[in-house]
Formats: structure tokens, C-alpha cells, sequence
């Protein structure tokens, strides 16, 4: 259990490590003195180098053993996180986000394969809950940890963090992990091919997808480029996978109907879990010129509850005549409420309205992915534990930047489209807007007028700008439930009942469904 704790504490550091630097970027760009535009690069390349190690991760800890490798990956996290704060060269510290991708990348697949592995039956679904807590807990806690570290320590600390977690996660997978032999002469064996494609095809994703709205898309022939390049490419890498004697991931998992239920719902649970917070943050800080520490208590209210609602869903789950579909369901109940609640946003609001939103879309999400990832699990045996985690950790770290660069996009369509509206309708009675007011019917005649001052119509076009951004928010929250609204759909039609994984999968005392 300790050498499981460790690899947890290893996890969550690599969480942390990308979205605390990521929401911290604009105090490291003006350190490196780069603009915002060359410093995107320093997190899309980071995005890039965490898909590049989820993708072999499962395949190098069976061959070097996941104690060796889970030790090696913290210690080159820990050591990147040190040379960050050093490096001065924009150059030099963009290598630096690359291998702190890739670190990052190696350790989180590796909780999920060490659950499957290690717990006994009776708390698998702990094990579980722990490793969601790197999807739900561990990106949501980034905003308050970036405002104590940038506001109250100092910036440096933002990549210093990971240095004791790492310490004290190879200490206890040196205590509590089994040293497995070495199985060098895989090496004979490995998967070049595979790994390219999926190199190629995730950094053509994530660059043509975070580099998109800078370089207006497919008026761009880098970025068409960029995202045509993957439709030829995934078939080349399913094919070889499902030939080769040692792959990466086994497409074949994907025809089983629970696994393709759950790569499918944890992609768009990516989708809205990310832009439950990523909105009102957005709108926080456009609008109300919120920066993080006033964000700290909004964000701590999504991830704090998530500690004791992800083992209550256990809990939840570990009764036999409880189906863990209708707790996903009763989840996207609860999401689809607070969208909606969301969706009636003014531009009156502001911190305070979200607090209850937030806390009950932490309910909502935990009610979604732990019995998500007890029913994708449950039809994998204990050998397929690596396949089946390269698969969920390699759609998770593709669909994340993925996600969050096309919900900003979506804001951004609406708010120009909310905006030039607003401004023809400005442009067509300026002249009322900005004339005197006449006060009476004796202003007719002595030309007198009101006392209140006439607005400009640079004051115009700035509240007609804020109102565009409150409008594309609203706009934003109701294509998230309608995203809802389709995984509903998802979980009434293509999963199987599944039960705890301390149960037989038909028991013979329960009725047959």
C-alpha cells in the first residue's frame, strides 16, 4: 500500500507540475522576457511530451520494472523542476517543458497500472477513486497553489514543488514496491513504428489544435497541415498495432464494449470537467479582472470536496444492487443543472455566484469517473493492465489540451460574433447614444438639457466588448450541456452492467439483466 501511495504522490506531482506552470505562465514569461504569443510554445510543447511518454509508459515499466521505472521518472521530474528555475535561455527552458512533459507523462499511467495490479479485489474501487483524483483533485488545486506561490513565495517555487513530492514518492515505492526482474530483451523487440505514429499523430493534434487560433486556422497551410496529417496516420498505427508481437496498446480492447464505453465518456468528461472551471475562470478574469489569488477559494471549492466525495462513490459502488450507471447518470444530472444554472450568467456575477455551482459540480464529476473507470476496467484481466492504461492515459493526455484549446475557441467564435452584433447595432443609433438627453417638454422650447454627462463611444464599445464576453460564456455553458446531454445518450445505450470487483460478474443470487 505505502509503494502504492508513492506512485500516487509521483502522479499527482506530474499534475501539478503542468497545470500550476501552465496557469503561472504569464509571471514566467515576463521572467524570460518572451510574449504571449512565442511563450504558447512553452505549453503546447509541454501537452506534446506528456502524450510522448503516456504512450510507452506501460511498456517501459514491464521492461525495466515499474520500480525502477517508476523511481527514475521522479527523479528526472524533480531535476527538470530544479533546472527550470536556473535556465534563462527561452530556448533552453522550452527543452526543459519538453522533458517535464515527458517526465510528467511517464508517472501518471503508471498509478492506474499499480491499482490494477497490486490492490486485492476488496478495494480495487479505492484505488480507482485514487487515481482520479489526478483528473479531478490534482488540476483543480493548480489555482490556489499558483497564487501562494507567485503571490506570497516567489515564482521559482511553482517548479520547486515537485521536488519533495518527488523525494518522498521514491521513497516509498523504494519501500513498498517489489523489484520485478528486468525483461531487457524486450528491447529487442520494441515498437519503433508504433512509436513514431503516435508521436506524430498526437504532436500534429496538439500543435494544430493549441496553435490553431493564433494562425486562424485553416487559413494556415502549416495548420490544415497539422490536423489532415492524423487521418492518414491513425489507421498506419491501429494496423501495426494489431500486428505487432509487442505493442503499445491493443486495439482489440476497443471491441469490448465497456473499454469503448469508457476511452468514449472519459473524452468528453474531459470536455466538460476541464471547462467547468476553465469557464468561470475565464469570465472571472476577462470581465471582474480576477487573478488567481482572488480565484484560489472558486477553485478550491471544485477540488477540496473531491477528497471525500471520490471514496464515498467507492463506497457507493461497492453494494451489488447498486448499478454504477446510474450514478454516472445522476452525475450528468447534476453537470447539466449547474450548466444550465450557469447559462444565465450576467455581467453582474462574480465569484460567489459560482461557489455552490462548483461544489456541486465536484459531486457531479466524482458520481461520473469512478464508476467510469470501474466499468472500462472490469473487462480487463490483470495482463492487460498496461495495454488497457496506455490506451485511457494516452486518449486523456490528447484530449486535454485538446479540449481546453477548443473550448477557448468556441468562447472566442462567440464572443466576435456576440461582439459584431452589439457593435452594428452601436454604430446604427451612435447619435443617441452619445447626444444629450432632453429632460420635459420645456426642454423644446429654452433648450435645455440633462445634467447627466453623455457616454463616448470608446466607453460604449468597451461595455459592448464585456457584454460580448458575458454572452459567449452563457453561450459556453449551454453547448456543455448539450455535451451532456449526448453522454447521457452514451450511458443508455453501450455500456454493460457491471459489478464490484470483489463479486462474480453474475452472481447467481442476483436476478439476470
Amino acid at each position: 500500500m505505502l509503494g502504492l501511495v508513492g506512485i500516487l504522490i509521483a502522479a499527482l506531482s506530474a499534475g501539478l507540475n503542468d497545470r500550476v506552470t501552465s496557469t503561472a505562465m504569464p509571471d514566467i514569461r515576463g521572467v524570460l522576457a518572451v510574449g504571449s504569443d512565442d511563450g504558447s510554445w512553452f505549453d503546447t510543447v509541454f501537452a506534446v511530451g506528456e502524450v510522448m511518454g503516456m504512450v510507452v509508459a506501460p511498456w517501459l515499466a514491464v521492461t525495466f520494472s515499474m520500480r525502477k521505472f517508476s523511481i527514475a521518472a521522479s527523479l528526472v521530474l524533480a531535476l527538470a523542476g530544479a533546472a527550470a528555475v536556473v535556465i534563462k535561455d527561452p530556448a533552453l527552458f522550452l527543452l526543459c517543458r519538453l522533458v517535464q512533459g515527458v517526465a510528467g507523462g511517464l508517472l501518471i499511467p503508471i498509478l492506474m497500472a499499480a491499482a490494477l495490479r497490486f490492490l486485492p479485489p476488496n478495494i480495487k474501487l479505492y484505488g480507482l477513486a485514487a487515481y482520479a483524483l489526478t483528473a479531478t483533485f490534482g488540476p483543480n488545486i493548480a489555482t490556489p497553489l499558483t497564487a501562494f506561490w507567485t503571490d506570497f513565495v516567489g515564482w521559482q517555487f511553482v517548479f520547486l514543488q515537485v521536488i519533495p513530492m518527488c523525494a518522498a514518492a521514491v521513497a516509498l515505492i523504494l519501500y513498498g514496491i517489489p523489484q520485478d526482474p528486468l525483461r531487457l530483451e524486450r528491447l529487442k523487440a520494441i515498437d519503433w513504428r508504433g512509436v513514431l505514429l503516435a508521436w506524430s499523430i498526437a504532436a500534429c493534434l496538439i500543435v494544430g489544435i493549441e496553435q490553431g487560433e493564433r494562425f486562424d486556422w485553416f487559413r494556415s497551410a502549416g495548420i490544415t497541415t497539422l490536423l489532415v496529417l492524423p487521418l492518414l496516420l491513425v489507421p498506419l498505427f491501429v494496423l501495426n498495432e494489431l500486428h505487432h508481437p509487442l505493442p503499445l496498446i491493443r486495439p482489440q480492447l476497443l471491441l469490448r464494449r465497456n473499454f469503448a464505453f469508457g476511452v468514449l465518456m472519459l473524452s468528453g468528461f474531459l470536455v466538460i470537467g476541464l471547462a467547468g472551471s476553465l469557464v468561470p475562470s475565464l469570465y472571472l478574469s476577462e470581465v471582474k479582472g480576477y487573478r488567481p489569488r482572488e480565484l484560489a477559494s472558486m477553485a478550491a471549492f471544485l477540488a477540496v470536496p473531491t477528497l471525500v466525495f471520490l471514496p464515498a462513490t467507492s463506497f457507493l459502488l461497492s453494494f451489488r444492487w447498486l448499478d454504477g450507471r446510474y450514478l454516472i447518470v445522476v452525475g450528468l444530472f447534476i453537470l447539466m443543472a449547474c450548466f444550465y444554472q450557469a447559462s444565465l450568467i450576467t455581467s453582474d456575477w462574480n465569484r460567489d455566484n459560482f461557489m455552490m455551482l462548483q461544489l456541486a459540480q465536484a459531486a457531479g464529476q466524482c458520481l461520473i469517473v469512478v464508476p467510469l473507470l470501474m466499468i472500462a476496467t472490469s473487462v480487463i484481466a490483470p495482463l492487460e493492465g498496461p495495454f488497457g492504461s496506455a490506451t485511457i492515459n494516452t486518449v486523456r493526455a490528447v484530449i486535454a489540451p485538446i479540449a481546453s484549446s477548443l473550448v477557448e475557441a468556441f468562447v472566442t467564435f462567440r464572443e466576435h460574433f456576440h461582439s459584431n452584433v452589439l457593435l452594428d447595432r452601436v454604430g446604427a443609433t451612435r447619435f443617441l447614444l452619445t447626444s444629450p438627453v432632453e429632460t420635459g417638454d420645456a426642454a423644446s422650447t429654452i433648450g435645455a438639457v440633462s445634467p447627466q454627462p453623455s457616454l463616448s463611444l470608446s466607453e460604449i464599445a468597451e461595455s459592448a466588448s464585456q457584454q460580448a464576453i458575458v454572452m459567449s460564456v452563457a453561450d459556453t455553458f449551454l453547448m456543455l450541456t448539450g455535451v451532456a446531454i449526448v453522454l447521457l445518450f452514451l450511458v443508455l445505450f453501450l455500456p454493460q452492467r457491471t459489478y464490484p470487483p470483489f463479486l462474480p460478474k453474475s452472481p447467481s443470487f442476483l436476478p439476470k439483466r
